[in-house]
């Protein structure tokens, strides 16, 4: 978590190789490995969140007075990935053209 919010304050496109963290994280729970165990402690989790929110601070009071932009534009950033990972290319539904 520390590295995902220091991550955020420098560069946004940094998180997106967290999303590798991520899918392990899920392997861990489907699969159920023993270090998952280890990690789904209250303490661990509870200092996970403390560190990944002093990090976030200075961000979370710049979105604040700025009405937040960079946090916005970064959903959508995502959500776009997202939709252009799953979306069907676009060279399939275009209608094929003849040159004479």
């Amino acid at each position: 978590m520390l590295l995902f919010s220091l991550l955020y304050n420098f560069d946004l496109i940094d998180l997106y190789a967290c999303s590798n963290i991520f899918m392990v994280f899920i392997y861990g729970i489907v699969k159920k490995e023993k270090w998952i165990k280890d990690i789904l402690n209250k303490k661990i989790i509870c200092l996970s969140l403390l560190g990944l929110l002093i990090p976030m601070i200075p961000m979370i009071f710049y979105d604040v007075h700025h009405g937040y932009p960079q946090t916005v534009k970064f959903a959508v950033w995502i959500g776009y990935k997202i939709e252009q990972y799953l979306a069907i290319p676009r060279f399939i539904l275009t209608p094929r053209v003849r040159l004479i």
